[in-house]
């Protein structure tokens, strides 16, 4: 009973929901074919903030490549595409600065060369890991660093920017 009462007071009256757009790069993390270069990300999340916890709920749609060059072979481009499930703990919620950490696991993933040619095309609950930490500026601007963990060479670390409209401190 100590955690949660400990837990609660620092979870301050935000709004219910919120929705995120963002944009980001990735750099592929596995070692695979050809070197490593930044690629592009973007997604959208839905958040359910909770009301008694500094807790929020949500899904996340990502789209995201990692992106290879290879002078001998081809360049290469492998996309993942990934409706999660994702949480995060939020230190200062409503707060100006308001840290977080968080994850996310995929319900469904889809995964496919864009560029180049390796191995096969898959889809399915093949999914992925993201362990995520970040902060909340001015209780809408929203810095994200994660590290996607899929099937090999398509993991990526990433980081974001994004605007969260909702949110923010109940009135």
């Amino acid at each position: 009973m100590l955690v949660v009462t400990t837990l609660t007071t620092q979870a301050q009256e935000v709004k219910t929901f919120e929705f995120e757009l963002k944009l980001g790069a990735t750099v592929p993390t596995q070692k695979f074919i050809g070197s490593k270069t930044i690629g592009p990300q973007m997604g959208m999340e839905a958040r359910w903030n909770l009301k008694r916890l500094p807790l929020d709920i949500g899904t996340e749609l990502y789209i995201g490549s990692a992106v290879r060059q290879s002078p001998e072979l081809y360049d290469m481009s492998n996309r993942t595409v990934a409706l999660s499930a994702v949480a995060d703990y939020n230190f200062n919620r409503g707060s100006m600065v308001s840290p977080f950490v968080g994850a996310g696991i995929s319900l469904l993933s889809f995964f496919d060369v864009v560029e180049g040619s390796y191995g096969e095309e898959s889809s399915g609950f093949v999914g992925c890991f993201t362990p995520r930490v970040g902060v909340e500026l001015w209780r809408h601007v929203r810095f994200t660093l994660e590290y996607r963990i899929c099937r090999e060479g398509y993991s990526t670390a990433g980081l974001s920017i994004g605007y969260v409209f909702g949110g923010g401190r109940k009135r």
